[in-house]
């Protein structure tokens, strides 16, 4: 599949996400740094908590408000709003003005508004792929994503603490390119499916928004496919919290190559430094090449396969301390998850029907939520338990994700819900 033969609005969304993704690892990484410095550690711990809580609610409102006036329009109001607060983010920054409490409402403002959006533009992309592009999509959409954290990380790390004024000038022109790319070429392909009028639903709409979730909710199949992705990031988010820690603690003075008498020598800050650089580079090198090879693959092979790599290898970063064991884990780990990913968005794909895609996208997205606290609790369990139990533990999950994943292909078959039987909106 040639980048130019895919609908506009997908170029455009993947163009509009990647611009997203590097702004926002360009400051939020380092804003919770800005408010530690003003307020104090907890303080700051607790103000991402409650934005995590809100982000939740705005969450499952906006995927409603994608289903019911479109995604266009969502995503365009969102992105004026997201646009205005990040300007007032840079003013409050500046030296004349420098407000903490400013910056932290209108960052809240600028969370709230991402969030709302974001149901939107994952349901944009649904309504216009099509079986035959999905999994190019998908594997273009995690390439773009992966480089737009490692630029975005990179820019914050080396100008947010000197240079916080300019870089939320260029944070603010990012958003108003992003607001001219909503203007002037997005379309919105997405037509509402006509109800039936009721008089009580204008004066209850909380009542309106609860019902449009509890068909979500009623989907057994999609239900499944939640479980399997908690599972799958949690795998994701524990070992990365378990790891850093446990490699703080057990690595300290540990050879890492030699050359004659040259030694290089990591701790467990550096070898997880190390262990994320890998996995960033083989993304970008090989995401594409492995993009096109899973092409080939039905979704059941690739999925099982990918999930077998990536639990494998993420078992054995949370076990072993070995430095070049680990490198070999991460480029396995990376290998799995490039051949998982594509194949389980598209699997997304053939699940969500298309007059609810805004909120079924949203309920999707508390995965993160859920995975995110399971993530916190490994920390803790690992206090008590050996690095290989650890191990163990991941690679059961990993084990359960793919038995999930059947379930949900036996049901699939059953229901005579294919691939190709998923509609989309072709412009």
């Amino acid at each position: 599949m040639i980048l130019r033969e895919l609908h506009r609005n997908v170029k455009i969304r993947l163009f509009e996400q990647f611009l997203s993704s590097m702004v926002g690892n360009m400051i939020a990484p380092f804003l919770i740094v800005y408010f530690a410095a003003h307020w104090g550690a907890p303080v700051a711990g607790a103000i991402f908590i409650i934005n995590t809580l809100i982000s939740i609610v705005a969450g499952l409102y906006g995927g409603h408000l994608a289903d019911q006036y479109g995604r266009r329009t969502v995503m365009l109001r969102s992105e004026i709003i997201r646009f205005i607060a990040t300007v007032v983010m840079m003013l409050a920054a500046t030296p004349w003005m420098e407000s903490p409490v400013l910056i932290l409402i209108a960052m809240t403002i600028r969370q709230i508004m991402s969030t709302i959006a974001r149901p939107a533009g994952d349901a944009m992309i649904l309504d216009v792929c099509t079986p035959e592009n999905r999994k190019t999509i998908f594997s273009l959409d995690y390439w773009m994503f992966n480089i737009a954290v490692l630029i975005g990380g990179l820019v914050g790390g080396f100008f947010f603490k000197d240079y916080m004024v300019i870089l939320l000038a260029v944070v603010a022109l990012m958003s108003l390119t992003s607001l001219l790319l909503l203007v002037f070429w997005i379309q919105d392909t997405y037509v509402k499916k006509q109800e039936a009028p009721s008089e009580n639903q204008p004066h209850r709409p909380f009542r309106r928004i609860m019902g449009h979730y509890r068909i979500v909710l009623k989907d057994f199949i999609f239900l499944l496919f939640l479980g399997a992705t908690l599972l799958q990031l949690s795998i994701q988010y524990g070992t990365n919290n378990y790891a850093v820690v446990r490699l703080a603690n057990e690595m300290t003075h540990q050879l890492f190559f030699s050359w004659g008498d040259f030694r290089y020598v990591v701790d467990g800050y550096q070898m997880f430094g190390i262990i994320n650089a890998v996995n960033t580079f083989l993304v970008v090198t090989l995401g594409v090449l492995i993009g096109k090879w899973v092409k080939k693959l039905n979704d059941k092979t690739a999925i099982y396969g990918g999930m077998v790599l990536y639990s494998a290898g993420y078992a054995f970063i949370a076990g072993s301390s070995q430095p070049w064991m680990l490198i070999l884990a991460v480029s396995v780990m990376t290998i799995g998850e490039l051949i998982f990913i594509p194949s389980k968005q598209s699997v997304l794909a053939n699940l969500v029907p298309s007059e609810n895609r805004g909120a079924y996208m949203a309920v999707n997205g508390l995965t993160n939520k859920g995975a995110s606290i399971v993530g916190s609790a490994a920390v803790s369990v690992g206090a008590f338990v050996s690095s290989w139990s650890m191990a163990a533990a991941f690679s059961i999950m990993g084990i359960l994700c793919i038995f999930v994943f059947s379930v949900i292909f036996s049901r699939l078959k059953a229901s005579g819900k294919t691939e190709e039987s998923s509609t989309s909106i072709h412009a």
